[in-house]
């Protein structure tokens, strides 16, 4: 066989994906072991449940450790936070919620970007950091090809619950890495969804070892299983949770409130509708 016809067959069999099937509407996922995912882990190993919400989809593809597009499945993290075992986090559970959006939604092929890393504290996110460098050069490698970065999707904080001078620091810690992302990506009101900590006085599972956390995915009981399977816990409240959780971000890091999608009009109309009173001139 000639190197040209063996060239040839290479070719045919390994079609790089076309523009169109690369995703248009991109999502990071960052912050610690809750964003990585940590769900169905036990002892480290994970017993391989997926639960509905977090199923594949021929829609929803995920940029793995070699920058390349694949298609998405749990565990989302398992090449990029490679010290722990990887299991169920909310990242899967959100872009299939987006993806049912449905109807006049505009939203194409989804792009989730895995970049959480468990037990890291936000001063190892400020820019210049070894996980600040990766996230915007992981994020940046999203984009070539034309897609867009919608939000960046953060989970982390109980790491810096457990010295005072930490959980004080957290507030100016967070608006600095919100206004150098910001930066750094070119999109001076980009999406920062912020999952908060779960305060042990007010939990109703207070006196428990974990608590379930705030996240917007429901999560489904396996059959099999004593209880509900929880898409990601605060493994511990530690005694300066609430430290963090009271923060206020000043006002000059913009994070206008978003309104909830109803699902009655256009996506797009409503996004643009949160760009608008910020000056961006990225309209969706």
């Amino acid at each position: 066989m000639t190197i040209t016809k063996l060239t040839i067959m290479l070719f045919l069999f390994n079609v790089a994906p076309t523009y169109a099937e690369l995703p248009q509407d991109i999502f990071i996922l960052a912050g610690q072991s809750n964003m990585a995912g940590r769900g169905g882990v036990t002892n480290g190993r994970w017993d391989g449940f997926v639960p509905p919400e977090c199923q594949p989809s021929h829609n929803i593809l995920r940029l793995d450790e070699q920058q390349s597009w694949v298609p998405a499945h749990e565990p989302l993290h398992v090449d990029i936070d490679l010290n722990k075992t990887c299991g169920i986090g909310p990242g899967m559970a959100f872009a299939n919620a987006v993806e049912s959006l449905g109807g006049s939604a505009k939203f194409g092929v989804l792009g989730l970007v895995p970049c959480a890393v468990g037990g890291t504290k936000i001063i190892q996110w400020e820019r210049g950091t070894n996980f600040y460098n990766q996230l915007v050069t992981r994020a940046k490698a999203a984009m070539i090809g034309g897609g867009r970065t919608r939000a960046v999707l953060w989970y982390q904080g109980e790491a810096d619950t457990v010295k005072l001078e930490d959980a004080k620091a957290y507030g100016g810690r967070m608006e600095n890495f919100i206004s150098d992302l910001r930066s750094d990506l070119g999109d001076l009101s980009l999406l920062i969804i912020q999952n908060n900590l779960v305060n042990s006085s007010t939990s109703r599972l207070k006196g428990r070892t974990s608590y379930p956390t705030r996240s917007a995915s429901k999560s489904p009981e396996r059959p099999s299983s004593p209880g509900p399977r929880r898409l990601g816990i605060v493994k511990k409240i530690t005694p300066l949770s609430h430290e963090i959780m009271n923060i206020l971000i000043s006002l000059k890091v913009k994070i206008p409130m978003f309104d909830p999608f109803d699902g009655n009009s256009d996506p797009t109309d409503h996004l643009n509708a949160y760009k608008a009173p910020n000056g961006s001139p990225n309209r969706v």
